[in-house]
């Protein structure tokens, strides 16, 4: 099935896995930005909280942005080099069911 702008299943997986990343990352940005207020003596003041939660919600946004238009710019340049050499050719053989006979 096809979403919006002809985003498949593993454009939107992209984003998940990027987004999930952003998350990650922006946790251990936080993390270390309050380590660093601690470090300085001066507390985790509102605008050390502010820069935490704002990196945990514009990272992943950011990632998975970036994440999804990656795969697509991928799927394409994929696409254009497969029409030239051919992609990738999968040989298939039926087998046989003999426990039907």
């Amino acid at each position: 099935m096809s979403g919006p702008f002809g985003a498949s299943t593993k454009d939107r997986s992209h984003y998940v896995f990027f987004a999930l990343l952003g998350l990650m990352i922006g946790g251990v940005v936080s993390l270390a930005s309050l380590a660093g207020a601690g470090i300085e003596g001066r507390g985790a003041g509102p605008d050390v909280l502010l820069f935490g939660v704002g990196v945990i919600v514009i990272t992943p946004v950011f990632y998975g942005v970036i994440g999804f238009i990656a795969g697509i710019i991928m799927a394409a340049l994929y696409n254009v080099v497969a029409s030239i050499v051919g992609g990738i050719e999968i040989e298939l053989n039926r087998m046989m069911d003999h426990r039907a006979e």
